[in-house]
């Protein structure tokens, strides 16, 4: 399904969007120091306050990431009679923390190639806790740790604690999603349901990993609802094609609903918590939409959308140090020159990074993969078999 890579291209280039927006002291104002609600029809409130924020969107980016995974690392293991699941973890775990590793070590150093200090002139985002202004060797050892520690010198790698828990809780998360695989839509209202408990609360792993659950009953019922879809084509053609832009439209409006409601309603309250769970379930919608409409085709399967979509991974991993140290070196009053030249250069980098960090790296999780299961499958057969023989 190569839209689905350049779902991810997009998705990543929102993301970075979002880092763009934040290097603005204006914008930094509302989002990051809460300060009141734009005026209405005022240029930041149509950046901010409006659908256009789904351009800049960088929290429901990163819902449509979680949605992904939970679907395309679902699909393999659906496939596959017997599937190797060491050989699947081995790799996974390997795949991930190489390339966020050298991220940390690249921001590590971009962080002490140019002076950072507190500056009031700057966005409030040009400061800790979202950009460090040094790095203790300390804290970048803390910052390998995937899991237990909270990712402080590279902000964007705060979502691979959930991306690597996910993937170790596959077997278990997939197990619950076939126990409910007939009654689908009980699953959803009890993903819903635990994602409230999590946003009542304030427990992260309630809200995050309930998200990449939903990709995984979608990847469940991915031959069911594709072959609803083409039913439909075959019978109604006219209606089915106005009912995926109506589809759309709701995914796009879904998405946009914590960003439209966001100055006018206090963001602990019942209404703040609704529209977030409204915009996690429209990011799973257009995933949905997405792979059973266009697998393999439209705007999303071209050449431009699957290089982005190839080099998104690495695209999110570089690009916020860089961001922040031209947002130091120019300064805050011809930020979005350091917006421009930054954009530029995380680009170029993250080409850079993708051919020799993240690409060797996949390659070699892969090999490490199949040693883990072949080495375990002989040592199963060396001892297990001399077990069985006494």
């Amino acid at each position: 399904m190569s839209s689905l890579d350049g779902l991810r291209g997009v998705a990543a280039l929102v993301v970075v969007g979002f880092h763009l927006s934040q290097l603005s002291p204006f914008v930094a104002q509302y989002t990051i120091d809460k300060g009141p609600a734009p005026g209405a029809f005022t240029p930041l409130w149509w950046a901010v306050a409006t659908p256009l924020r789904l351009f800049t969107a960088g929290d429901e980016a990163v819902f449509v990431f979680f949605v992904l995974s939970g679907l395309v690392l679902t699909l393999p293991v659906l496939r596959q009679r017997n599937f190797d699941w060491l050989r699947f973890l081995s790799a996974r775990a390997l795949r991930l923390f190489l390339p966020v590793a050298a991220s940390v070590l690249l921001a590590t150093a971009i962080t002490y190639m140019w002076t950072r200090s507190p500056d009031p002139t700057l966005s409030s985002w040009l400061s800790e806790p979202y950009n460090a202004l040094s790095i203790l060797p300390g804290q970048l050892l803390l910052n390998m740790d995937l899991v237990f520690s909270d990712m402080t010198v590279n902000g964007p790698t705060w979502t691979i604690r959930w991306e690597m828990l996910f993937s170790l809780l596959l077997p278990v998360i997939l197990g619950l999603g076939i126990a409910v695989r007939s009654r689908w839509q009980v699953g959803l209202v009890l993903i819903a349901s635990v994602i409230v408990v999590g946003l009542q609360f304030g427990v992260s792993s309630l809200v995050f990993l309930p998200i990449f659950a939903i990709g995984v009953i979608l990847a469940l019922r991915l031959r069911n609802i594709s072959s609803a879809y083409l039913a439909c084509q075959i019978a109604r053609p006219r209606l089915t094609s106005v009912l995926v832009v109506f589809s759309v439209a709701a995914a796009l409006a879904l998405l946009a609903t914590t960003a439209v409601i966001r100055p006018y309603v206090d963001p602990s309250g019942t209404i703040a918590i609704t529209a977030r769970v409204a915009t996690i379930f429209g990011a799973a919608l257009l995933v949905a939409l997405i792979a059973v409409v266009w697998p393999a085709r439209g705007c999303l399967s071209h050449s431009v959308a699957l290089w982005l979509g190839k080099i998104s991974f690495s695209l999110y991993l570089v690009h916020q140090p860089i961001l922040a140290t031209f947002g130091f070196a120019i300064g805050g009053a011809n930020w979005p020159l350091a917006a421009a030249l930054g954009s530029v250069a995380s680009i170029g980098t993250a080409y850079v990074f993708w051919r020799f960090v993240e690409n060797p790296s996949h390659r070699l999780a892969r090999t490490f993969g199949s040693w883990v299961a072949d080495s375990t499958t002989k040592l199963t057969a060396k001892y297990g078999g001399g077990a069985t023989s006494h």
